[in-house]
């Protein structure tokens, strides 16, 4: 005999109404207290019409499928590795941290309890190592240019990359 599945949902109230959490669509559903009862108790034989028909419907509009999602990963993560090594496009240094600015977005204007403005700087040779990771890993990006003008691009090869 086949073992029966139950849908792939979480069942909650709240002192007024019952809801359906639909993993597989990302919905919640608010049900009748009969179906919340049903589906609670689903190999239920008690079960009237209303309830019978009011889940057919759902099932017809894509709810209560068994599915179980194994994994889940964006299309191109098997080439992130790749993209990490040789095709970064952006370097953003952050050279100081005393900006005069103090604008209201600024994680760094006192607005937030995290950070406020240092004297802090970055050291050359830290922008120098940056700047010489970013070239080598940059390497098959077509935004990044491929002459001697980028930051002396052989000199940071030899002189801070192994």
């Amino acid at each position: 005999m086949k073992e029966k599945i139950a849908p792939y949902i979480h069942l909650f109230k709240t002192s007024e109404r019952y809801y359906v959490y639909d993993v597989n669509t990302d919905k919640i559903l608010t049900i009748p207290e009969s179906v919340y009862n049903f589906l609670f108790d689903y190999d239920s034989n008690k079960v009237d019409k209303s309830v019978v028909d009011f889940v057919g419907n759902m099932k017809i509009n894509g709810f209560l499928r068994s599915d179980r999602i194994e994994v889940s990963e964006h299309p191109v993560t098997p080439l992130l590795p790749y993209y990490l090594k040789n095709k970064l496009r952006q370097l953003i240094l952050q050279v100081t941290q005393n900006c005069n600015l103090c604008c209201d977005y600024c994680n760094y204007s006192g607005l937030y309890k995290t950070r406020t403005h240092t004297a802090n700087t970055m050291s050359a040779k830290t922008a120098e190592k940056a700047i010489g990771f970013f070239i080598i890993h940059a390497k098959d990006s077509e935004i990044v240019p491929e002459s001697e003008n980028f930051f002396s691009a052989r000199w940071f090869d030899t002189t801070y990359i192994n």
